[in-house]
């Protein structure tokens, strides 16, 4: 696999790391509760306004609305586009949440790291609710 390759490839189990991580109903894709807990995550000291303004940039139709999963919300795609158009720092975040890289075998298996089973993230206390924190 060439460098750029391999360097892809890293970034994908990296966003994947993160949507599994926080993608509580497990359909494969982040919703606006989802998201916030995200962010929360790796800016703990964010308020509520900074939140709702971050969602609804990520979430507008000129943003990334237009390649959201309704009513699922952001794909794994739509994330590794959102962090290459440096929309946040894919390796920041993923060394903020503790997450680590499944190691490959030999025959090209994945192989489960040695880190502690990851624990399902609740949503931020407040929810969100038609445009509006509750």
């Amino acid at each position: 696999m060439s460098e750029s390759g391999q360097g892809l490839s890293i970034r994908v189990q990296k966003v994947r790391g993160i949507v599994n991580k926080f993608d509580s109903n497990r359909d494969g894709c982040l919703n606006r509760i989802e998201m916030a807990a995200l962010i929360i995550a790796v800016n703990p000291g964010i308020n509520k306004e900074e939140m709702e303004a971050i969602l609804e940039q990520i979430f507008s139709p000129s943003y990334v609305g237009e390649f959201i999963e309704e009513p699922k919300g952001l794909s794994l795609e739509v994330l590794l586009r959102m962090y290459d158009d440096e929309a946040g720092d894919l390796d920041r975040d993923f060394d903020a949440l503790g997450l680590h890289l499944e190691s490959t075998t030999e025959d090209g298996t994945q192989e489960p790291n040695d880190a502690p089973a990851e624990t399902k993230v609740r949503p931020p206390p407040a929810t969100y609710n038609r445009g509006r924190w509750c």
